[in-house]
């Protein structure tokens, strides 16, 4: 007989009806779907609108409440359901973790997305509260070492898992251009630090001039002074900044292009990239804890520090020399498939939860 399995988003999201909150929360309720092979999988969220329906075999309920009316609701829901086991999205809600452990008496895992918790004047109560979690679900481990660090949980109780997945598909479509289509994908933020994306194109261009950057981006926090420095150093017919597109359009752009390039300093899982992969881009990426992770076992791929132009102008250069023929694509959309994919992921849910059941 299969367990009982909730999930539960306690953030208070703001959707515009129904069809908005289930494409915001695409990348999640597709592996959801998938664990339904393995368990009865429920998901309730907190926001705006209410509702309660089966959508892709998962039963989804979805509460307008204040923070504390909505754990009263969850505890209730729990016991009423007979849950078996409950995945809490988000490290900064230990204390409803927590709460749910003592009045429940279920098993509580705690799945990380992109929050330092550990910066945060409540850190002190993780470490009270660690006693009551069963398991954490991190992007890699290293990515969990803050955490370890500053003993806010147990390094015993980690377990390494992708976070979200993308529906984007491998189209093989051909680049007939002799020129090499770079991607950049991303908000124009330090974190993600294009600008160091810029120094090394400075630098390649006395190289070569055989590839064209275009840079796709949701958000323009920097987009001034990445364009000036961009006219400053002679980079317009090289870089194009293409602005804000729709998803869908995003997984055209991924198949027709050749390489994905990020240079983020911070990522806690890496969404963008699982999209290259999924398209079969070839990636070249800051070496960081996550991007690790999710390119650990891949041949096709390429990485450099994140604050290093010299080294990533060096790292490009030697992938627009390299072949990324449809077999090189094949692979690395294999990679994908084995390790990032809805059905990879609801493989490695249930391999963890059967580890504590």
């Amino acid at each position: 007989m299969k367990k009982n399995l909730l999930y539960i988003n306690f953030y208070k999201s703001m959707y515009g009806d129904i069809s908005e909150l289930y494409k915001q929360q695409r990348n999640t309720i597709s592996y959801k779907a998938e664990l339904t092979n393995f368990f009865n999988v429920s998901y309730v969220i907190n926001s705006n609108i209410t509702f309660n329906e089966n959508y892709k075999g998962v039963h989804i309920t979805s509460k307008n409440k204040n923070a504390v009316s909505f754990l009263i609701f969850i505890c209730s829901y729990i016991r009423k359901n007979n849950v078996d086991i409950v995945i809490i999205h988000g490290t900064h809600y230990f204390l409803q973790a927590a709460c749910i452990k003592l009045f429940c008496k279920t098993k509580v895992i705690l799945q990380h997305h992109a929050e330092k918790t550990y910066l945060s004047k409540k850190a002190v109560f993780m470490r009270f509260c660690k006693r009551f979690v069963d398991l954490y679900f991190f992007t890699g481990k290293d990515v969990a070492l803050p955490f370890i660090e500053r003993k806010c949980i147990s390094e015993t109780k980690i377990a390494e898992m992708v976070a979200g997945t993308t529906d984007f598909q491998i189209h093989l479509e051909k680049n007939t251009n002799k020129i090499k289509e770079l991607c950049f994908v991303g908000r124009l933020n330090k974190n993600k630090n294009l600008m160091t994306v810029l120094k090394a194109i400075v630098k390649l261009k006395t190289l070569r001039s055989d590839f064209r950057l275009s840079v796709y981006y949701s958000t323009n926090e920097e987009e001034k002074d990445l364009k000036i420095f961009c006219q400053q150093n002679d980079l317009n017919e090289l870089v194009i900044f293409k602005g804000k597109i729709a998803n869908s359009e995003v997984e055209k752009i991924l198949n027709v292009g050749d390489i994905y390039i990020s240079a983020s300093f911070n990522e806690s899982c890496g969404f963008a990239l699982i999209e290259a992969l999924a398209c079969g881009c070839y990636p070249v990426v800051s070496r960081i804890p996550s991007f690790n992770f999710l390119l650990q076992g891949l041949e096709h791929k390429k990485q450099f520090s994140p604050d290093d132009a010299e080294e990533l102008a060096s790292t490009l250069n030697e992938a627009i020399n390299l072949d990324l023929n449809e077999t090189t694509r094949k692979e690395i959309r294999r990679h994908f498939e084995q390790t990032s994919s809805p059905q990879a992921i609801a493989r490695q849910i249930n391999q963890a939860v059967q580890a504590i059941l």
